[in-house]
């Protein structure tokens, strides 16, 4: 499997596929992200097939069925719901005679209104505590190992080898951005100066008279009403993950967690489901989970303006409302989802199959993805012979499965299986670099044939 999987990648990487799968971050320069990764976060506006908004200014959301769903927005709002029985009977009445109808309705002193109209509703951030990064996708299907300075998901805090905590994030949300470490958001916020309007039909017959005293009509209304309503938690649900950056070139660690934009089918890679539709968090530990999927506010209470229309009655005995009539209030706040705006993306979990590269064949398509990943436009050849005169005279000639060569500088390689003994021969400066290694898994393979060239190289 490690094999085809190694072919494949190479294969890919070498005749430049757009198409790319892993997901890390990068906190530098645009400039400097590490050749064969490609920002993914850094245009604001997208450009026909092709993904460098996909993350702009979005929370990347783990999904079990899917990448590249978007939704969410910066602000939210609500509306202002009425409360059966929670609106008081009219401040001030008065009599009216009552008789023949005249053709107007007037509003009753024991009268409710039915229903509220939010004429406006002051918006508010919907973006929790967060840090902008750049997000970056490898050019490759699936990566071999990781560029120092790229920043990965782990799941422990017993950081492995060659990467140390990235711990700048923790406890907020991560965002992808163009501009880097930049943050922003808030845990919870109120709305201000909220304007609604108390509606709906109140009426009664009075007969027509000598125009005496001023009623409220049926149809009135008491208009901009102004509340404020208090702050309340927004914060999304949540999945926690530890951030790690890679200090040197290194092979993948057993429990990275990564982020594809595609499905993943290496049996060393396990889908993470547990934070599906969860936003990410960095934190100091794994898997925690939190948060609300919706946020509504407390209920807003007050008194409504006069009504805003009326009548003259002539006296009588029935009470009606005086057209100048408030009422107290308690009205509720709608329900909204806390949804930043995201993209969702697919979660595995790395583990690598503890075996070694026995075969001469696999071990050398190693050594050239390596070596591809490293110096793509160097010459290779296989089983190349070099030939070494010592300055003390001694002489050696021997063949290696690859050898590499840019500009004034040589690299040879051996991957020692079965019956195979090492050539024993040594570097020379950095004009001639050579590595021999053995028992080795694929991924170990790729990764030192790439940081021993990294570290020869001139």
């Amino acid at each position: 499997m490690a094999k085809r999987i190694g072919f494949a990648i190479a294969l890919i990487y070498l005749i430049g596929a757009a198409s790319a799968a892993f997901i890390g971050f990068w906190n530098g320069t645009e400039a400097s992200i590490p050749q064969g990764w490609t920002c993914i976060s850094c245009d604001q506006f997208p450009i026909e097939d092709e993904d460098s908004s996909d993350f702009y200014q979005r929370f990347p959301v783990c999904n079990a069925t899917g990448y590249g769903f978007k939704g969410g927005n910066n602000n939210n709002s609500h509306t202002v719901g009425y409360l059966s029985g929670q609106v008081s009977n009219p401040s001030s009445t008065t009599t009216a005679l009552v008789g023949m109808p005249n053709g107007f309705n007037s509003a009753s002193a024991t009268h409710k209104h039915s229903s509220w109209a939010t004429n406006s509703f002051p918006q508010n951030t919907s973006l929790p505590p967060y840090k902008n990064i750049r997000v970056i996708r490898t050019n490759t299907e699936l990566p071999t190992f990781i560029p120092q300075g790229v920043i990965i998901l782990f799941n422990s805090t017993e950081i492995p080898s060659n990467f140390s905590r990235f711990s700048e994030f923790d406890e907020k949300f991560i965002r992808g951005d163009d501009s880097i470490s930049s943050e922003g958001g808030s845990a919870s916020h109120s709305h201000y100066n909220v304007n609604i309007t108390l509606q709906g039909s109140t009426g009664a017959s009075v007969a027509q008279g000598t125009f005496k005293w001023s009623v409220a009509t049926s149809s009135h209304v008491h208009p901009n009403v102004f509340v404020n309503v208090t702050e309340t938690e927004h914060i999304p649900l949540f999945y926690d993950v530890v951030m790690i950056q890679a200090t040197a070139n290194a092979s993948i660690p057993a429990g990275t967690i990564g982020l594809f934009n595609t499905t993943v089918s290496n049996p060393n890679w396990s889908q993470v489901t547990t934070c599906n539709n969860m936003y990410l968090r960095a934190n100091n530990s794994y898997g925690t989970t939190g948060g609300e999927a919706n946020h509504t506010h407390p209920n807003v209470s007050g008194q409504t303006t006069g009504g805003n229309s009326g009548v003259n009655r002539d006296t009588g005995s029935t009470s009606f409302a005086f057209t100048s009539h408030t009422h107290s209030f308690n009205a509720s706040i709608s329900t909204v989802a806390n949804q930043p705006p995201y993209i969702t993306v697919l979660m595995y979990k790395f583990e690598e199959t503890p075996y070694n590269v026995t075969d001469e064949n696999e071990g050398r398509q190693a050594i050239t993805e390596g070596i591809n990943n490293t110096i793509p436009n160097s010459t290779i050849s296989t089983d190349q012979q070099i030939y070494l005169v010592y300055p003390n005279g001694e002489q050696k000639l021997s063949s290696f499965d690859k050898v590499a060569v840019l500009g004034n500088q040589t690299w040879g390689f051996n991957y020692l299986t079965e019956n195979e003994t090492a050539t024993n021969m040594t570097s020379i400066g950095k004009s001639l670099n050579i590595w021999e290694s053995l028992n080795l898994a694929y991924s170990q393979i790729v990764a030192q044939v790439l940081s021993f060239i990294s570290l020869t190289r001139n």
